[in-house]
């Protein structure tokens, strides 16, 4: 039951991270701004590092591996946000 509300929640989250990236997509699509073209790279990698997630519950990688490929992706959409924030053109 909880490993099926997990799976369920992560395809939640895993929807609204693509249709954020897409929203700055169209963002930087219309404003050519790098802080949009961050924002969309940050969302992307967020929505790789649900994959991941959600690909050790229906296989059986290693949780050890697993731990270290999620903390690089936050380390990453950290940066993104980060840049994103900081740079304005």
């Amino acid at each position: 039951m909880l490993e099926s509300l997990n799976l369920v929640l992560s395809m939640v989250v895993l929807a609204i991270s693509v249709l954020l990236a897409f929203i700055s997509w169209v963002a930087y699509r219309r404003s050519h701004l790098k802080s949009a073209l961050y924002l969309l790279v940050a969302f992307l990698l967020f929505a790789i590092k649900k994959v991941c997630e959600s690909f050790y519950i229906l296989t059986s990688v290693e949780r050890e591996a697993l731990n270290v490929t999620v903390a690089v992706f936050e380390i990453l959409i950290l940066s993104a946000f980060f840049l994103a924030i900081v740079k304005e053109r």
